[in-house]
């Protein structure tokens, strides 16, 4: 919004109409994605996988109209199939969007998130079905939008002297499991300071938080020897679908129930009383995103079995089957 070309301007730098405007600021942003996109000395090796539109006007938001058409084929000449990649994922690109907004710039997403949304291509609109500070998105939406829950490491975007302070382990843990454990990325933002570098307390914070959760999933009691798994549906008795194949640890693995069988139960029997601090369910979702509810419960010391709150995050707090 600072380049002379914002907005609607004569040779004089007058304001004027679209037709008359002297210096065409979606031509020089889009030579910028060209010089930015093309070139291997940016990026990942010069590829990237995401753009991010953010759509922000400024000041000039009455006087300027955005090319999205445009930008999104010279995103996808360099970046996209036409480059011999899979398509580059846009976020923030109204009907084009591949990537979306969660909701809020927290890094949470909703309990109840559904990856799809509803586009319109003819009037370049989408739905994400915003409630309460998240896009919750619809199970029957008719695109693919994965949630991305953006959120800052320190206080603010930007760094500061007065806002460079990381936010602590609990805090980021509580992020990670209320983003990526809702269905959702965690786009964390770490900003470099005035000299063009990034404070060593941050990248230090950075580099505990990720051995944090790498240590957090580092003892999967599900996949321990004397562990086994049950289930009282298997799709046509089919060993393909076992109910061992949740814990092999194989992604392109799964258990499923029959057709028209819409509900079913899976038994981890952990072989004796063990302790454990965090119970992580994922979906096949090589087939779509299908399941609306779930429970889990577990079996006490005492023999009693208790329903977990899934309205609650402990981190810290082991819970003791």
């Amino acid at each position: 919004m600072h380049d002379d070309s914002y907005g609607y301007y004569d040779s004089d730098g007058n304001p004027t109409t679209k037709e008359n405007d002297q210096l065409d600021y979606n031509e020089y942003y889009n030579n910028q994605l060209t010089e930015i996109l093309s070139s291997e000395k940016y990026g990942n090796n010069g590829h990237f996988v995401e753009v991010w539109m953010d759509g922000a006007k400024g000041s000039g938001q009455d006087a300027q109209d955005y090319d999205f058409m445009t930008w999104f084929n010279t995103i996808q000449k360099y970046e996209g199939e036409a480059a011999g990649y899979s398509d580059c994922m846009l976020f923030g690109a109204e009907a084009y969007t591949t990537v979306r907004w969660i909701g809020n710039e927290n890094g949470y997403a909703a309990k109840n998130t559904w990856s799809k949304s509803t586009v319109n291509y003819e009037n370049n609109t989408i739905d994400s079905n915003s409630s309460g500070g998240y896009t919750v998105g619809f199970e029957n939406g008719n695109q693919w939008t994965v949630p991305e829950a953006d959120a800052r490491i320190t206080s603010g975007w930007f760094w500061g002297t007065s806002k460079n302070t990381p936010k602590s382990i609990a805090d980021l843990g509580s992020m990670y499991f209320g983003s990526v454990g809702n269905n959702a990325t965690l786009l964390l933002n770490i900003p470099p300071n005035n000299e063009g570098t990034v404070d060593r307390a941050i990248l230090d914070r950075v580099a505990e938080f990720g051995a944090n959760i790498k240590e957090t999933f580092n003892d999967n009691l599900a996949a321990s020897e004397g562990t086994t798994v049950y289930a009282d549906n298997v799709r046509g008795n089919d060993t393909a679908y076992k109910p061992g194949n949740t814990t092999d640890g194989d992604d392109s693995t799964y258990w499923t129930t029959s057709d028209g069988t819409n509900t079913g139960t899976l038994l981890i029997d952990l072989g004796g009383v063990k302790t454990f601090d965090v119970v992580s369910v994922e979906e096949a979702i090589q087939n779509g995103q299908r399941i609306n509810s779930y429970t889990i419960e577990y079996r006490n010391s005492a023999g009693q079995w208790m329903t977990m709150d899934l309205s609650l995050i402990h981190i810290s707090e082991p819970t003791r089957p």
